[in-house]
């Protein structure tokens, strides 16, 4: 492996899965090429992706050594941060969740494994000219994905806000009820972040805008429009369920998986620094 991190759920972002809840990541070295282009510009985007393809891999763990530093940082899930899905990855994380945790990958490649609760796709069409993957791609990804029980959160990457270069991932995602994020890099105001937010809540009712200033990261019942879930950031400020993941004013049911919390907690947000706090592998006790 490459890196080892700590984050609120909310920080890769998983939103309707392990709510309130810490995940612990591992950026997988895959022994690949990757070319960020202008992926880079967002956040820790390329420098995650660059490590898991060029490396170093600082240390090797196996699937009890990555079990012992679970439960000592008392995570819920654990996130494999890879360019490419490997077999041997496939085989870890089989272990791995015979332990309970939950267990998922970060990948800009389309591509998922047997064994996983859930999937965070990074689909970089916009940010990046040899990115080969089409729209025909992430909907086949996406029906294996509903076919195997797996969650998955589809990210995608904007330079400005423009609905119709991203529509077409608002459709397919919400074809089979997935939520999409939308990272900007520019806003270019408040007033097209919010026409760029509201045409693509229309088609697909879990979405969101995350960019400085503007960002639209709650989460509104379908069928009433009452707020259930309010964020800041990497933080869940407030969840607002009854019966489990129904609405609480109409009771209509919700798509969250595994609550942990309703509330992200101080603690996890000052451990984690409002993102995610990277380790050098070395230096973890095992």
């Amino acid at each position: 492996m490459a890196s080892l991190g700590y984050a609120a759920a909310e920080a890769i972002p998983l939103f309707h899965i392990l709510s309130g809840g810490s995940v612990m990541r591992v950026v997988v070295f895959s022994k690949t090429s990757y070319s960020a282009e202008n992926c880079d510009n967002f956040s820790d985007l390329g420098e995650v992706y660059r490590l898991s393809a060029e490396g170093p891999s600082l240390k090797s763990l196996n699937s009890q050594d990555i079990l012992k530093v679970a439960e000592r940082w008392k995570v819920s899930g654990l996130v494999f941060d890879v360019i490419k899905p490997m077999k041997e990855l496939g085989e870890l994380t089989k272990d791995i969740r015979s332990r309970e945790l939950k267990v998922g990958i970060k990948t800009p490649s389309l591509e998922t494994l047997e064994g996983l609760d859930f999937l965070a796709i990074d689909y970089l069409k916009h940010c990046h000219s040899g990115y080969t993957y089409s729209g025909l791609d992430l909907d086949r990804t996406l029906r294996l994905a509903k076919e195997l029980g797996q969650w998955v959160e589809v990210n995608t990457y904007l330079e400005r806000p423009r609905v119709e270069d991203v529509l077409g991932e608002a459709e397919v995602t919400a074809s089979y009820g997935f939520p999409l994020h939308v990272h900007l890099l520019e806003h270019e105001g408040g007033g097209a972040v919010r026409y760029l937010y509201n045409s693509l809540l229309r088609v697909n009712p879990y979405t969101y805008v995350h960019v400085d200033l503007y960002e639209q990261l709650n989460t509104y019942c379908p069928r009433c429009g009452s707020p259930v879930a309010y964020r800041e950031g990497s933080a869940l400020r407030s969840l607002e369920l009854k019966d489990g993941t129904r609405c609480w004013k109409c009771g209509f049911e919700l798509p969250f998986h595994y609550v942990i919390s309703k509330k992200t907690s101080a603690q996890l947000l000052a451990l984690s620094g409002g993102g995610t706090r990277w380790y050098d592998p070395r230096a973890v006790i095992i």
